[in-house]
């Protein structure tokens, strides 16, 4: 309330609200003309909801981060490993057909 008139509900201002007195058991219940409620007003009331951001808690709660999801990461393409080529079998030599030998040719 620092920018506005000091919270009053017509039964004192927030000093009237502190713990130990009177009025500390009416901050749930005592609204100002502004409908403002004094727990909401005053701090003495021990529980000031500020009207920018929230001041209640120390620490702000951290919003949830996105946590970075695993990317999939591409498995590991199989190397290509030299495949076992056949070895090469020995082609099939000719056999050596036996050269026509010369047959003695009739004299």
């Amino acid at each position: 309330y620092p920018d506005e008139s000091p919270f009053d509900a017509g039964f004192g201002t927030c000093d009237t609200y502190a713990p130990r007195t009177s009025n500390h058991a009416f901050c749930d219940q005592d609204s100002d003309r502004n409908r403002v409620r004094a727990d909401q007003a005053c701090m003495e009331c021990g529980q000031c909801i500020n009207k920018g951001p929230s001041l209640s808690s120390p620490s702000p709660s951290p919003s949830p981060s996105p946590s970075p999801s695993p990317s999939p990461s591409p498995s590991p393409s199989p190397s290509p490993s030299p495949s076992p080529s056949p070895s090469p079998s020995p082609s099939p030599s000719p056999s050596p057909s036996p050269s026509p030998s010369p047959s003695p040719s009739p004299s």
